[in-house]
């Protein structure tokens, strides 16, 4: 199911939809054994069924990491070298 679809099933906005998706991977208690995930490789969001989803997801979530980190590196490196010329 897309998450249009669910916004529509569930009557709520796009952006509360994903902060109670988030919500739920995160939470114990009732949902503790309960993981939603949503994958390139497939439209729209689905209960982990399997040690193949979780791994999938888990390789694409550390790939999208890397990804964010490596422009944070470089900004990094920009701020020191400027923080070097002017002391």
């Amino acid at each position: 199911m897309t998450r249009e679809e669910l916004c529509d099933q569930l009557f709520i906005c796009d952006r509360v939809l994903r902060d109670k998706i988030a919500d739920i991977n995160m939470a114990d208690g009732p949902y503790k054994d309960i993981f939603i995930i949503g994958t390139s490789d497939k439209a729209g969001y689905r209960l982990a069924r399997d040690e193949d989803d979780l791994k999938h997801y888990i390789k694409e979530r550390k790939k999208r990491a890397e990804m964010i980190l490596l422009p944070v590196k470089k900004a990094e490196r920009i701020l020191k070298e400027m923080e070097a010329w002017t002391s």
